[in-house]
């Protein structure tokens, strides 16, 4: 049995709009008269314009609608209410003084009426059809309501079973790494194995309570992503050894194959690597020992600014009319080569696509079956367009952008990371957090090894205080202590020519 949260019944009580057509005033107050009562809400307009109008504002239970008007007849005003994105399925009954033959009733229900009632109109049937039709909205406001409630509680459900189950794994994880490594006392060949098999179990336990966490905040419109400049070919240079690790497990080949040159990419790398990992985990799973699995990153020849990577694998492919359902939430292809317990949710593709969308791009699949599957996804490059549109059109445009050049001088001896990350808390500590970016130290072609920031919203005067306290902070920095630098700022279009450089 379901149990249903308790719902009010305010919706019994709340005021109901009802919508009168017609280009008589006099007609529009005798229904008035006839209708008055305190649960509704009676808003008359005379023309089928002013009746679209309307529908646009308000959310109402039901249509009047006078069929004989001048300019936009009663007909064409239901045919553009049921075209229209608001009140598109309102209950409308035609009202007519032109007879009931049977082309215009036809013609009448064709338009997108639900009833209809011939002038002059009998006040109790009048009455009882609104009735009717208010009574049934009522009902659905409340199931609206229930279906709201009961969805709401699922989630705080959910986010406090998560949240309990974080923290008990994080410990667990963390005290099987312990023990698997040998720092709590030596290990048999067995005891190996035996926690190599719990430290899989757990993970994968792990990935299941952050699938769910996503999935929640997909559906709230509540995952975000942070995007930033980033160097694909670096992102995969960090996923690799995971990859290959996840190949070497089922006897298969992994290959990488990169375009050269390709464009730096305005990508969140911590949801990038999500999908990623992701697919290629998809594609050793759905098929046989020893196949090929290859990844592939170009500029896509469809779609201009974006790059395109695919994931390609020699599995049981997937059956033409599943594709359009696979990404969907929950659902799980029927393969004899997985077992049951490692089929997890059915949720990583449904995830891919949410976070492949919140980039800009979009994400599909190719698939032959007993000849394997591609799956393949756009991202956004690197231009300033992608940076002004993850803005959100933030008052000055390019023109608010700064860039600062950082030239390091000497010999980094291999520590350009750690002059990164330093530079990039020094950045945050003199601008504010999401004030700036960090560009990666190839990005400008005429400024090799030189590290930039671009900063957003910057006017000239406030780039040169941000500068002197960079220049303070650099010197009193523990990380970047011993390093000299040269700092230089560009404004509005200079930042433009530079990095189209």
């Amino acid at each position: 049995m379901t149990y249903l949260p308790e719902i009010s019944d305010e919706t019994q009580s709340e005021t109901v709009n009802v919508l009168l057509v017609d280009d008589l005033p006099d007609n529009l107050l005798a229904l008035e008269v006839l209708l008055e009562k305190p649960s509704l809400n009676l808003v008359s307009v005379t023309s089928g314009l002013e009746a679209l109008e309307a529908l646009k504002k308000e959310k109402f239970a039901l249509v009047l609608l006078d069929v004989d008007m001048p300019g936009m007849d009663g007909l064409e005003t239901a045919r553009q209410i049921r075209m229209g994105e608001a009140n598109s399925h309102v209950p409308i009954i035609f009202a007519t003084a032109m007879g009931v033959k049977r082309d215009f009733v036809l013609e009448s229900y064709s338009a997108g009426a639900v009833d209809l009632l011939v002038k002059p109109l009998e006040p109790s049937i009048l009455k009882s059809k609104v009735d009717v039709f208010v009574s049934l909205y009522r009902h659905e406001m409340k199931l609206e309501q229930a279906i709201r409630a009961q969805l709401e509680m699922k989630d705080r459900f959910l986010s406090q079973v998560s949240h309990e189950l974080r923290t008990p794994l994080n410990a667990l994880c963390q005290f099987l790494h312990i023990v698997e490594s040998g720092m709590a006392g030596d290990l048999t060949d067995d005891q190996r194995q035996y926690l190599a098999i719990a430290s899989r179990n757990a993970g994968n336990l792990k990935e299941l309570v952050s699938d769910l966490v996503d999935v929640m905040r997909a559906q709230n419109n509540k995952l975000k992503i942070s995007p930033q400049c980033i160097s694909f070919r670096d992102l995969l240079e960090e996923i690799r050894p995971e990859l290959d690790e996840d190949a070497r497990t089922k006897s298969n080949q992994f290959s990488i194959h990169i375009e050269e040159d390709l464009p730096f990419l305005w990508a969140d790398p911590g949801r990038i690597r999500q999908v990623i990992v992701n697919l290629c985990s998809n594609a050793m799973k759905f098929g046989p020992q020893g196949m090929l699995v290859s990844l592939m990153a170009r500029r896509s020849s469809d779609s201009p600014g974006m790059v395109q990577i695919e994931i390609h694998d020699e599995g049981c492919g997937i059956e033409e009319d599943k594709l359009k359902t696979i990404f969907d939430p929950l659902y799980q292809l029927e393969t004899p080569s997985v077992e049951d317990c490692r089929r997890g949710l059915g949720l990583g593709l449904f995830i891919c696509q949410e976070l492949v969308s919140q980039h800009g791009g979009r994400i599909w699949a190719h698939s032959e079956l007993g000849k394997g599957s591609q799956f393949c996804f756009t991202l956004p490059c690197f231009s300033l367009e992608a940076v002004q549109a993850s803005l959100g059109g933030e008052e000055g445009g390019l023109s608010s952008l700064s860039l600062l050049t950082f030239r390091v001088e000497g010999e980094m001896n291999g520590d350009e990371g750690k002059i990164q990350s330093g530079l990039r808390r020094l950045v945050e500590r003199c601008t504010g957090p999401h004030r700036g970016i960090l560009l990666p130290a190839n990005l400008l072609k005429s400024r090799q090894r030189a590290l930039s920031c671009l900063l957003f919203q910057a006017s000239g005067p406030e780039v040169d205080g941000v500068c002197d306290r960079i220049r303070d902070e650099w010197k009193a920095s523990s990380e970047l202590k011993g390093y000299r630098f040269d700092l230089e700022a560009l404004h509005g279009d200079q930042v433009s020519v530079e990095l189209a450089g």
